[in-house]
């Protein structure tokens, strides 16, 4: 006990304290109580499912659907009349499409007209499509 505190104050801290400590034990107690009972419940529940005949485990709309068909799948490597692979447009050799776009740039530059980098090279791809 602290040299500050009188006996009837030490003994009422250590009180609160033990009910405290009670509070958590109880909580503690009565959760694990929960979960026991919530694991029988559900373990009743499998039982009993387990006992039942598999007739009854079925829904009747289930039992009453028809099969349905099965889908038909292409073979790897073959591609499906729905889906034509796109047709690649004539590649433009780069190293030309590169340097129409610089001398594009350069030009734009020295006569001081409004633009960039994008339409300097959509430029240099529309000439060199047109040679």
């Amino acid at each position: 006990m602290p040299k500050d505190q009188s006996p009837k104050k030490a003994s009422k801290k250590a009180s609160r304290k033990a009910a405290k400590k009670a509070a958590a034990k109880k909580a503690v107690a009565k959760k694990a109580a929960k979960k026991k009972a919530t694991k029988a419940a559900r373990k009743a529940t499998r039982k009993a499912a387990k006992k039942a005949p598999a007739a009854a485990r079925t829904s009747p709309q289930a039992a009453e659907a028809p099969p349905r068909p099965a889908r038909e799948v292409p073979p790897r490597g073959t591609v499906s009349p729905a889906d034509p692979a796109p047709s690649p447009a004539p590649p433009a050799e780069t190293a030309d499409v590169n340097t129409a776009a610089y001398l594009n740039f350069i030009d734009r530059v020295q006569k001081g007209l409004p633009g960039d980098q994008l339409g300097d090279w959509l430029a240099a791809e529309e000439s060199s499509r047109r040679s």
